[in-house]
């Protein structure tokens, strides 16, 4: 299977013309990996119509696009100001396109290959926020107990990674994680804050990932102890130009 990946899109919409071959083939799945509002060279209407026209192509090849959710769009959904580039005139309107689109939005794509398991997420799974959604869910007196335990239709155990992550979307106690790199006091974020440097020291083993979030002038391949980690968030110099990354999983 091939995976064609959309980094952090901040507005731009050079998308369109790296999606045009992928859309097309039988064996290519294509995955947004969020933050498509917020930029400091695309103004807010511009950036708006281009998260409309990425919510169309969605709706029109729901099969074969994701759309995952950036921390910049979680912002907006439950008014969390405090972040760079942050749009207060049009806070209402994101919001509001969001919200309206709610069944679209995942937080995390998986594929189990015959060889490796690769989770795709915004900014990436670090063991110390695996840790505390597994301790959520052990928890008697949790949401998430109630749902994945008390109420659960087959064992939380035997969920895949990114199956068990998208439960917790709505958990913005958890999803708001933010380390000490990113100006937070936890230890690492979550898969929608964590850094790369985060990530390399405080992976979750056993796996593959490929994020975007930290902004770098290449994609970057780490293979630590045998997991390879794809930072694909690659802008040109004037980060005007987003550039797509494709990949085989097996």
């Amino acid at each position: 299977m091939k995976l064609l990946v959309i980094p952090d899109v901040h507005g731009i919409d050079t998308w369109r013309s790296q999606v045009a071959n992928a859309i097309i083939s039988s064996d290519t799945h294509i995955v947004f990996l969020g933050d498509y509002v917020d930029s400091f060279v695309a103004d807010a209407w511009t950036i708006f119509e281009n998260l409309k026209d990425i919510i169309e192509f969605k709706v029109k090849y729901p099969e074969k696009v994701t759309l995952l959710l950036g921390n910049h769009d979680y912002a907006y959904i439950y008014g969390k100001s405090s972040i760079s580039g942050h749009n207060y005139e049009m806070a209402h309107e994101y919001k509001r396109i969001f919200e309206n689109n709610r069944e679209l939005w995942k937080v995390a794509w998986g594929f189990q290959g015959k060889e490796r398991y690769t989770l795709v997420t915004h900014a990436g799974l670090t063991q110390y926020f695996f840790d505390a959604i597994i301790k959520s869910i052990n928890n008697p007196k949790s949401v998430m107990h109630e749902l994945l335990v008390t109420k659960a239709t087959e064992p939380w155990k035997k969920l895949p990674i990114h199956e068990l992550l998208n439960y917790f979307i709505d958990q913005v106690s958890y999803m708001w994680m933010v380390g000490y790199y990113r100006g937070g006091n936890d230890r690492t974020g979550s898969i929608l804050w964590a850094d790369m440097n985060e990530l390399t020291t405080d992976r979750l083993p056993g796996i593959d990932q490929i994020v975007g979030h930290t902004v770098n002038w290449q994609v970057i391949s780490k293979l630590i102890d045998g997991d390879r980690i794809y930072f694909t968030d690659v802008h040109s110099e004037n980060k005007q130009y987003l550039t797509g990354f494709m990949i085989d999983l097996i």
